[in-house]
């Protein structure tokens, strides 16, 4: 294998993993309803059907339309926490979480 092709090779994984490490908003759903997650202790990393909202707690999610949204909050030394919501058009709700040590 040459230079120019282990150059391409490695060109190739950092775009992949810079990929993997992108964050999704939620902000593009542009609905109305409001869901503010507040969680003990604070600083859990919140996320929605699986991805990263790039937040932490506590902080809302904002712009949403109605409809179910899984939510998890993952804080190192702490259970991940999951749940679902169920949030009407135009609805706004808090939600506080007691975490759970892991030790």
């Amino acid at each position: 294998m040459n230079q120019r092709n282990v150059l391409f090779f490695a060109a190739i994984i950092i775009l992949v993993i810079l990929n993997a490490c992108r964050e999704y908003p939620l902000e593009v759903n542009y609905g109305n309803a409001k869901v503010n997650i507040k969680s003990n202790p604070r600083g859990a990393a919140i996320f929605v059907d699986g991805l990263s909202t790039g937040k932490v707690t506590p902080d809302s999610l904002v712009n949403l339309h109605g409809g179910n949204y899984s939510i998890s909050l993952k804080l190192y030394g702490y259970r991940d926490t999951s749940f679902v919501i169920n949030i009407e058009e135009s609805d706004s709700s808090i939600v506080s979480v007691e975490l759970k040590q892991i030790f």
